[in-house]
């Protein structure tokens, strides 16, 4: 998104490095042979992506037919589940990165049941047989702070409610929450 590029490029920029924005690619793309070119002639080091899995992964495996494999390679969205990773297929996944926004690591507890973000990915590998995902402790989240507004509203009253999200300021699985901090 532009404003994800906004941010990097800043950040970036600030740590001296030379920043090339080639622009976003539409959703849908099947040829990135342009940026390719671009990116080799450049000699881009870094990639930072934030398109859907499905893009990501032909934009990728274009790299690599087209000899253009830079030394990072960055992502949000393109990684962020195991299904996503195992699609790109062999070794592609090999050295790519993504932002840990949370964890099993995380050192937070719920306050519905007080256990533990391991406690609670555990639970979900077990209950699913699947692995945990980052989304997973924001999902939990929201029905902390979902309880927590409605005890502290005392009714369904759209008013109290909203009092209540305005006053919010709970300990959850993925950290403080508190709205309106000056």
């Amino acid at each position: 998104s532009k404003v994800y590029a906004e941010m990097f490029t800043k950040r970036l920029l600030e740590k001296k490095y030379k920043v090339l924005d080639a622009g976003r690619f539409p959703t849908g793309t099947t040829d990135y042979t342009s940026f390719i070119n671009l990116w080799k002639k450049e000699k881009v080091d870094i990639l930072t992506s934030i398109q859907p899995p499905p893009d990501f992964a032909a934009a990728w495996r274009q790299c690599f037919q087209q000899g253009f494999i830079p030394k990072v390679c960055t992502g949000g969205k393109p990684i962020l589940i195991p299904s996503a990773v195992q699609a790109l297929g062999g070794n592609l996944a090999n050295g790519l990165t993504t932002c840990i926004w949370w964890s099993p690591h995380h050192p937070f507890k719920s306050s519905l049941a007080g256990y533990s973000a391991k406690a609670l990915c555990d639970a979900w590998t077990e209950k699913t047989g699947r692995q945990w995902t980052q989304p997973l402790g924001f999902i939990y989240a929201t029905y902390e702070v979902a309880a927590d507004v409605l005890k502290r509203a005392g009714s369904l009253d759209k008013e109290k409610i909203r009092e209540a999200i305005a006053q919010t300021n709970l300990n959850t699985i993925v950290g403080p929450i508190k709205y309106n901090q000056e």
